[in-house]
């Protein structure tokens, strides 16, 4: 029976060593580990991801209702029908926007005009909806672009009622 002792206190001697011996080890392991996963040998900045613009230089987006609505007439299958849309322009540029200002007649004309030659029945679908505001975002740079101002970055319709 004393022998059972003896072997005993060396199995949980060798026991408590080996679980400190192993965690120590797991421990270095995980520091390790993390070390390799957190380590940069550049830090990631504007300038070193590819596309991306430089914090300061990036403006904040500013937004111009081109009020009021757009309504236009349509004839569809024989009936008379209408389409009223609220527009917003969006710019990071300040030129922009006092470009569109400056010449919010010639922008309403020609958005009156795409409008009123589009598809009526393809503007019912979201596709539709979705070319005539591509299309009307590039006849707004196509003018500004020839008045020699900036562009505006997107256009979006905040509502489209058809009728």
């Amino acid at each position: 029976m004393a022998e059972d002792n003896e072997k005993d206190e060396k199995k949980s001697k060798f026991g408590k060593v080996g679980m400190i011996l192993a965690l120590l080890v797991v421990a270095m392991i995980t520091a390790g580990v993390t070390w390799w996963f957190t380590k940069s040998s550049a830090p990631v900045t504007p300038e070193t991801v590819p596309g991306a613009m430089p914090a300061d230089t990036q403006a904040k987006a500013s937004y111009y209702p081109m009020k009021p609505p757009f309504v236009v007439n349509f004839v569809a299958r024989g009936k008379q029908r209408l389409v009223q849309i609220n527009v917003v322009l969006m710019a990071r540029s300040d030129l922009a926007i006092e470009g569109i200002q400056a010449h919010q007649a010639l922008i309403r004309n020609a958005i009156v005009l795409k409008i009123g030659a589009a598809n009526f029945n393809q503007l019912q679908t979201n596709e539709g909806k979705e070319l005539l505001r591509q299309t009307l975002r590039n006849e707004v740079n196509t003018i500004l672009e020839q008045e020699g101002l900036s562009l505006i970055d997107d256009l979006y319709f905040t509502n489209f009622v058809m009728q």
